[in-house]
């Protein structure tokens, strides 16, 4: 009996200890137990409010990381690493494919094989050596691919290719230039689709890849600033993600980049794409951007209207170039359809069209020579600041303040910011530009229309379409002043061998009076629409250097004698300037 006494007040003794230690914790105790997974650190009432804030705080950690886990989705694919994506968000958001489906290749050209280079004429890449990055950059050094020579990478957009006609172009371009390291990424396979959205997922996959091909380079020993990367389209977004890949992991940048035209639709929104994604002036030493379809509409232009560089072209204002028919909504036409053929994408393409034709601009001739406009777009294609553009070229051209050179020649130049220009429309771009003055006679009543002029000069023609200085630019206003821009073919418009050009002026009106009449020996009435006359009194073409034709002749009228409902005129300019 005092056996069983004694054994069961030891348990009782064990029993009681136990639950005493188990309730008893420190204050390290606290802080250092880490909660697992749906686990709560419940604080103690013995020691006060430290243990309890301290266990609060862990808390809190704990359900962040939860919540931010289940907030977002990831994939990883080998040596590129992993893509992350919010899981709530729009569905136009989409993971990149592998890099087995993008199949992104990267092809070196160079001169080994000789000086003259025609790759674009005959579509023969046998010269074309295929490297990549990793294996100890063994692809490189077993190339043809030199790091004493600057390095051009050339990017395409959506449904392109890297074998394209176009491409090979610049690809010769460049290698007739000089003797450079020529690579065209070639995703053709990540650019078609089967989605434009899937197109753009798969842009952040080609950038990390090419961003990791440059890691290579460097370490072989190529210089950031010896490398240039032109990027067309979601290209020029692929650039920015190269880039981002440079300044996380070495901290160092790119000297350049060319954004042509840099992808509107998607990129317009910074809550689809993240900042570091889209091209901007802090993804290079030097960041130049060439506008040539751009729109403030959703629907419409496949370029993105705002600055993105250092310097911003705007040939033409940056929209619908001369010579193209893009349409309205082209950018819906093109999803909805599921097709983006050249005569859609004119504008955005003429982007890429001009930077190559820049490449083989020579010192003495032709340039593309833009110049800044503050009041922006209205004024420039008002015309009112064609005077900086004469200051510049009497200032001896590009390295005049503030103009600056479109083009491969961007950064050699000294303009930054907004820049404009007006070209021709077609090839060769490249032209002389000219201002067109059109003084209306007060004997015009007010209406609104649209006044195209057609200068004859020489074997060749320029078009020009004729704005009102005001803001309402199809308003017509007697005894205002109406100006046009156009760029007329290089050195065919001078004073030495065209003293004297023809116009004819075009009048379409937009405002119509009914005259009501009543035919003899009937009583039915007849309505006939008629538009308010134009009276002109003078009409004058300058250039860049200082040199005007004109016309002096008070209330010319344009008539509609071929009753095509455009009233017309034809008209002698001569350089001798007008009576005041």
């Amino acid at each position: 009996m005092a056996n069983s006494m004694r054994i069961g007040v030891s348990w009782f003794v064990i029993i009681v200890t136990l639950t005493a230690l188990k309730s008893f914790k420190t204050e390290d105790d606290a802080v250092l137990a880490e909660p697992g997974d749906g686990a709560v650190l419940t604080p103690s009432r013995g020691r006060g409010g430290g243990i309890r804030a301290r266990i609060e705080r862990i808390n809190a950690r704990r359900q962040e990381r939860e919540q931010a886990r289940k907030a977002r989705k990831e994939v990883c694919y080998d040596d590129v690493g992993c893509f992350t994506v919010p899981r709530k968000i729009s569905p136009l958001k989409k993971f990149p494919e592998s890099p087995e489906t993008v199949g992104t290749t990267f092809m070196l050209f160079t001169r080994q094989n000789g000086t003259i280079i025609n790759h674009a004429a005959t579509l023969n890449t046998d010269d074309v050596q295929i490297i990549s990055s990793g294996e100890g950059q063994r692809s490189i050094l077993y190339s043809n691919f030199d790091t004493q020579r600057p390095v051009k990478i050339i990017i395409h957009g959506f449904r392109g290719s890297g074998k394209d006609r176009g491409a090979l172009f610049g690809v010769d371009a460049f290698l007739n230039m000089g003797d450079v390291n020529v690579i065209a990424v070639d995703w053709e396979k990540g650019a078609s689709g089967p989605s434009y959205s899937q197109a753009v997922a798969n842009t952040e996959l080609v950038g990390r890849q090419t961003g990791l091909l440059l890691i290579d380079m460097m370490t072989l020993g190529v210089r950031p600033s010896d490398i240039h990367i032109v990027g067309f389209s979601l290209g020029a977004h692929i650039a920015a993600c190269a880039s981002h890949i440079l300044l996380t992991r070495l901290q160092v940048k790119v000297g350049r980049i060319t954004g042509l035209d840099p992808a509107s639709p998607i990129f317009r929104s910074k809550f689809v794409v993240e900042p570091e994604r889209k091209l901007d002036k802090n993804d290079a030493e030097f960041v130049d951007v060439i506008h040539t379809d751009g729109s403030p509409f959703w629907t419409d232009g496949f370029g993105l209207l705002q600055p993105l560089g250092h310097v911003d072209f705007f040939p033409n204002g940056g929209r619908e170039q001369p010579g193209c028919s893009d349409g309205r909504a082209s950018v819906v036409v093109s999803h909805f359809e599921g097709s983006l053929d050249i005569d859609i994408a004119c504008s955005h393409v003429r982007a890429w069209r001009f930077f190559v034709e820049s490449l083989s601009q020579r010192p003495g001739g032709c340039q593309f020579m833009a110049y800044p406009c503050h009041g922006g777009l209205p004024s420039f294609l008002q015309g009112n600041c064609y005077s900086t553009l004469q200051k510049c070229a009497r200032e001896n051209g590009p390295s005049a303040e503030p103009c600056g050179m479109m083009g491969i020649n961007a950064d050699k130049s000294r303009g930054r910011g907004a820049l404009y220009l007006v070209t021709r429309d077609s090839s060769p771009f490249c032209g002389d530009q000219l201002r067109a003055t059109v003084m209306v006679s007060e004997k015009t009543q007010n209406t609104r229309g649209i006044l195209h002029m057609v200068l004859t000069h020489g074997n060749t023609s320029t078009n020009f379409r004729i704005h009102c200085e005001y803001r309402f630019l199809d308003v017509v206003r007697g005894g205002r002043k109406m100006l046009g821009l156009a760029a007329a073919e290089y050195g065919t418009l001078k004073p030495d061998i065209t003293p004297t050009v023809q116009a004819t002026l075009g009048y379409q009106s937009l405002s119509f009076q009914a005259i009501t009449t009543t035919a003899p020996n009937t009583e039915q009435d007849d309505v006939t629409p008629i538009s308010p006359k134009i009276y002109l009194d003078q009409v004058s073409i300058a250039d860049a250097y200082g040199n005007s034709w004109n016309y002096c002749g008070k209330d010319t009228l344009l008539e509609d004698k071929n009753l095509t409902y455009i009233d017309e005129v034809t008209i002698t300019l001569k350089m001798s300037s007008c009576s005041p």
